[in-house]
């Protein structure tokens, strides 16, 4: 009888291994307390009507849609961390379900407390307290009827605890840091097969390969920008692929396609900002609240508002020349000093020492011209020199705010810049040429140049390069820097003046973009300087006489 039930028992155990690797699969898919494939320890946030499906697959399969900012920093440190980020959901295919997988690791101090909250489309979805130490996770939040009726998914994550060892420590400690990894993913489950070119441009990943039917296969001598150009919200980044070397999953899309979706999405842009007030087209131009320029801060030691800008989007096209800056603050700590300062591109054009008991600042601040071009990134940093010896090194609470009246404004310049002459001869829309043969190694760079300059310019695509140009309206022609001297002498005889534009990568971390007048004599010696893979040809419209 032992032996008999020894081998019923040994029977059922089989069972149940058998069992369990049939349906491991499901259990990856429901979540459980470990992610068996991958070691990650698995959170389900369920809320209102939204449950998690045992699969997120339709009768089409299913897709998984990537982060739109897949290649930028997306990591949380300290108390109170914020990062937000953003995924596509299709825009022409029926789909019935979706899930976020957001894939995490954190590592959390010994004796510090924290937990993760998380928004998705503004609403709050549920938290997670950490466990001290390093973790992975896998956290699944399942999307309801008013997400999928969305085009993006916007999540929202913050950090926030306490840390006793902040005080009285030798160095600082942040107590927590919170990596979202770029496997992060919404899945989709598909009613139908993916069929829209759009869609298809979503499914193949963030940046998007769109293939250019040139069939060189020898390798590039330098790296593609990181950016061709900015579509939202129909592509975010994007990039050329010669046709010899793309992926399956790459995207054909006719050039004149492209140019017609761009146009497209200006238009929505310029609608956008027209409803929402955005829209200024007199000095001085308000930017608080703008590009990150959130009014108001709660801080500990510093915190900075950006303001980016490019004179495409200002009045006049032309660049400011003076910032007038209104601001209140407080802090906790009435014995220590403020240190304001205002950096533009980088370089230190304000700062200012003041005491913690004064609350409000007002001043107007002259921005150079010599150091602003097409893309200009304005930074207000606010600082406290409080003494932390042997106290708490994360600094008191404090606060502070921009004021409404803070403004850009161009007043005492009369110079004419050298982008304003090329921009002030265009109109809202541009011919737009290739001028062939082209790479799409080279396009990268004409595209990337195009959209640093023409921000808010809609293109119509024309066959024939500098051959075929429509003289009644602007002209942009994209040319492969090998071919460049041959197009200048073209362009002589077709136009005076005209402008050559190009943007090249430096070590900075963005783009750095020139102009010249056709016949500079500058031209090219910076050519063979900055060694730009194309460059673009600029021909005003034929003035009517």
């Amino acid at each position: 009888m032992r032996l008999i039930g020894i081998a019923v028992l040994t029977l059922i155990l089989f069972a149940f291994v058998a069992i369990a690797v049939n349906r491991s699969e499901d259990l990856f898919e429901i979540g459980g307390l470990k992610d068996i494939r991958e070691g990650r320890k698995v959170y389900q946030l369920e809320t209102g009507e939204a449950r998690l499906p045992k699969k997120v697959e339709g009768t089409a399969g299913f897709v998984d849609l990537e982060l739109l900012q897949s290649d930028e920093w997306t990591a949380l440190a300290g108390f109170s961390g914020h990062r937000r980020f953003t995924l596509p959901l299709p825009r022409e295919t029926a789909f019935s379900a979706a899930v976020l997988e957001i894939f995490a690791n954190t590592e959390l101090e010994i004796e510090t407390a924290g937990r993760l909250q998380f928004e998705v489309n503004g609403r709050r979805r549920g938290e997670i307290v950490l466990d001290p130490g390093k973790t992975s996770m896998r956290i699944r939040i399942p999307l309801d009827s008013l997400d999928l009726a969305r085009q993006l998914v916007e999540v929202n994550i913050k950090v926030d605890g306490e840390n006793p060892k902040a005080e009285c420590a030798d160095g600082w400690t942040g107590g927590v840091v919170v990596t979202i990894e770029p496997e992060t993913h919404v899945r989709v489950a598909l009613d139908e097969p993916i069929s829209s070119r759009g869609d298809a441009l979503i499914v193949s990943g963030f940046p998007v390969r769109i293939v250019w039917p040139s069939e060189t296969t020898e390798p590039s001598t330098t790296t593609n920008p990181e950016i061709s150009w900015k579509w939202q919200p129909f592509l975010a980044k994007a990039s050329f692929v010669d046709k010899a070397t793309a992926r399956e999953k790459d995207v054909e899309v006719p050039i004149g396609d492209l140019v017609e979706l761009h146009k497209r999405v200006v238009q929505q842009e310029i609608t956008r900002r027209e409803l929402e007030g955005e829209n200024n087209l007199n000095w001085p131009l308000p930017i608080v609240g703008q590009d990150g320029a959130a009014a108001s801060r709660e801080f500990r030691n510093r915190t900075s508002w950006v303001h980016r800008y490019s004179p495409t989007s200002l009045p006049d096209l032309q660049l400011p020349d003076t910032l007038d800056l209104k601001m209140e603050m407080i802090s906790t700590d009435t014995s220590a000093s403020w240190l304001l300062i205002v950096l533009l591109n980088g370089d230190i054009v304000y700062s200012q020492t003041l005491p913690t008991t004064q609350t409000t600042f007002e001043h107007s601040i002259a921005l150079p011209q010599n150091i602003q071009s097409i893309d200009n990134e304005l930074r207000i940093s606010l600082l406290s020199d409080e003494e932390k010896n042997g106290r708490c090194l994360q600094g008191r609470p404090a606060a502070a705010k921009i004021k409404a009246g803070t403004q850009l404004d161009r007043r005492g310049s009369n110079t004419d810049e050298l982008y304003a002459g090329v921009l002030n001869a265009m109109t809202p829309e541009i011919s737009l040429s290739i001028q062939k043969p082209m790479t799409a190694h080279d396009l990268n760079f004409g595209f990337l140049a195009l959209s640093n300059i023409f921000l808010h310019n809609t293109f119509d695509y024309r066959e024939g390069g500098l051959d075929n140009l429509d003289r009644a309206r602007p002209s942009v022609t994209i040319v492969a820097i090998e071919n460049l001297t041959s197009a200048l002498e073209q362009a002589a005889g077709i136009a005076d003046p005209f402008w050559v534009a190009y943007s090249t990568l430096t070590a900075d971390p963005n783009p750095v973009t020139f102009a010249f007048v056709g016949d500079d004599p500058n031209l090219m010696a910076a050519i063979d300087l900055h060694r730009p893979q194309s460059a673009l040809i600029v021909v005003p419209a034929t003035q009517e006489q």
